[in-house]
């Protein structure tokens, strides 16, 4: 491990004390998902929270870090930059079907601070003369399969892009000594945590009706699609993970660590506001309840 990497091992991202996103920050298992207004609550008040950028600090990167995250950072860039519009339209439709429309908003918000993401990524890219892409083969690949899907489909393809992305900024920031690229990693670590519980949540919603036996067919095409995803992104962003100070092993542990933690958030049966497993047929009357009630 280079030295940078093993003083940020000590390093936790914290929230600002000042702020009222403190009681945001996730922590144990919340009894019922969050309502999609609470979400909208939290991405208003997080972008009201962004912080600046160190630009005049610094976006010099010497040969060999270029040499080992140039190609890197232009693919989580491109991948970084979307408009959103299949996974907007897929969430308005469920948006009507559960007359949850500010779940609508709430993906907006979201779409908006990958948006961010992107644009202080290729800022930084700009300044560093690294060239950005529009898209690559990767990229490619994860929009087919959200584009080809239902909006169940499309959010596990989405938070297994995310939980990926909070082990790869972590190699990435550690990599760096350019401190306006640290910073912005940092941020995106930061935002990336409730980008998960966000969709995760959503994907236990969505999950409320299906039976422990449909939950676990769920759950392990779940896992192969990460584990596939994981061993892809290890491979191919080797140079930022070696710098960064992520052996293959320390990669795949912090990776599946992090999958976990997801998996218990996208579980129904977490949650007993949701009324889990099958619908309940009572006096022959059948009742559905899947969506989350305020507090």
């Amino acid at each position: 491990m280079n030295p940078l990497a093993a003083k940020n091992e000590r390093l936790t991202l914290l929230p600002d004390k000042s702020s009222t996103l403190e009681k945001h920050q996730p922590s144990a298992l919340e009894p019922r998902p969050w309502t999609s207004e609470k979400w909208c609550e939290y991405f208003q008040e997080n972008d009201r929270r962004f912080s600046n950028i160190p630009w005049e600090a610094g976006v010099t990167i010497d040969k060999d870090e270029r040499q080992a995250i140039a190609s890197s950072i232009r693919e989580f860039q491109a991948g970084e930059n979307s408009e959103g519009n299949h996974l907007t339209q897929k969430s308005a439709e469920h948006a009507r079907q559960v007359g949850d429309f500010a779940y609508v908003r709430a993906i907006r918000f979201l779409i908006g601070e990958e948006q961010r993401h992107a644009r202080d990524l290729g800022r930084f890219m700009i300044a560093a003369r690294i060239p950005l892409v529009e898209t690559t083969s990767v990229d490619v690949i994860f929009r087919r399969l959200r584009q080809l899907a239902g909006l169940e489909i499309m959010v596990a393809v989405l938070v297994t892009a995310e939980i990926i992305a909070q082990v790869y900024y972590h190699a990435l920031r550690d990599a760096t000594h350019a401190a306006a690229l640290r910073k912005i990693c940092e941020r995106i670590l930061r935002d990336e945590v409730f980008h998960v519980r966000f969709q995760c949540e959503r994907l236990a919603i969505l999950r409320a009706q299906r039976p422990n036996s449909a939950l676990a067919l769920t759950h392990g095409f779940q896992r192969l699609l990460f584990l596939g995803a994981l061993l892809l992104v290890g491979v191919k962003h080797a140079p930022t993970r070696r710098r960064g100070g992520f052996s293959f092993t320390r990669w795949w542990s912090v990776g599946w660590h992090k999958y976990e933690r997801a998996r218990r958030i996208m579980d129904p049966r977490q949650y007993p506001g949701l009324q889990t497993n099958l619908s309940v047929e009572t006096a022959g009357e059948k009742r559905h309840a899947f969506a989350p009630q305020n507090p």
